[in-house]
């Protein structure tokens, strides 16, 4: 995904509808907003899961506005991994998330991009993710949430065959990338020698070869607070161990795993059908 507000159009081409379109864009992801401390699990799960209460803060989708389809723009591109062991890319996890760690080369008149797993909710505007660019040092050329928040309930400190991030590794599910940076050291061909030398370890593609590549290179990372990847890992023992998500609320809500699909966390379920099947031009749930 590529926040580039002024790369909207009009039908008439105006500036004044097209702050006019931004405005209300802002306005439609701050009443969206009210569903994610709902969805944050606080002391235990069935006490927050009540689904009266989600439906109750979800009527605010009521409230949104109708986004103008100019207001989003969009290309589809093929698949694209580097010729060398290109079969091997393709098997190596999901066709979509390995592709990720090519989009430097892929992408190269874009000079820095949010990379999303498809199952994402945004519940508050994009343009507050994009913000963190500017927080980066000189350094840093990516942002991630790392994996856990406690290490009872780790996945890479107790199982991991190889090197990982910090102490509790990082999610892959949402990243910033400065591909201009990216593309000065040489992130392909780090990538390349990640896999060659750590393939026998590698479990969830992708992400490890990122754990792999920024635990050698910690300078390359800014980390980001756990509710902009907010995962049922959070929940687990009935309990919500994403402090910044109890206090603050949600900010990118993550169904890994399907989640959105089962029923094991209702209010993951709940949020996405809702969302799924809520009309914006009529104001209801289809």
């Amino acid at each position: 995904m590529i926040v580039r507000r002024h790369n909207t159009h009009n039908r008439d081409g105006s500036v004044e509808e097209l702050e006019a379109d931004v405005e209300s864009i802002e306005a439609d992801h701050s009443k969206l907003s009210h569903l994610n401390k709902v969805v944050a699990y606080r002391n235990d799960r069935n006490k927050v899961s009540d689904e009266g209460e989600i439906v109750s803060e979800i009527g605010n989708l009521k409230l949104l506005s109708d986004v103008s389809p100019q207001s989003i723009i969009y290309d589809v591109l093929p698949i694209k991994f580097p010729k060398t062991n290109e079969h091997v890319w393709k098997m190596l996890f999901k066709h979509r998330a390995s592709q990720g760690l090519f989009l430097p080369d892929l992408l190269t008149k874009i000079d820095s991009l949010i990379y999303l797993d498809t199952d994402v909710l945004f519940m508050r505007p994009p343009e507050d993710l994009w913000n963190f660019f500017s927080k980066f040092n000189t350094s840093q050329l990516a942002a991630v949430v790392p994996e856990g928040e406690n290490a009872p309930t780790g996945w890479y400190n107790k199982f991991a065959l190889h090197p990982y991030y910090g102490d509790l590794g990082i999610n892959s599910g949402v990243m910033l990338m400065n591909l201009t940076r990216m593309r000065k050291a040489n992130w392909n061909n780090i990538v390349l020698k990640t896999y060659s030398a750590y393939k026998a370890g590698i479990l969830l593609g992708d992400q490890d070869i990122l754990n792999i590549m920024f635990h050698f290179h910690p300078e390359m990372v800014y980390t980001l607070t756990c509710d902009w990847n907010f995962r049922s890992d959070h929940c687990r023992f009935d309990q919500n161990d994403c402090k910044h998500a109890n206090e603050n609320g949600i900010s990118v809500l993550h169904g890994n795993r399907q989640i959105f699909h089962k029923d094991d966390y209702p209010p993951f379920r709940k949020a996405y059908d809702t969302i799924y099947r809520y009309d914006f031009k009529l104001g209801v749930c289809k």
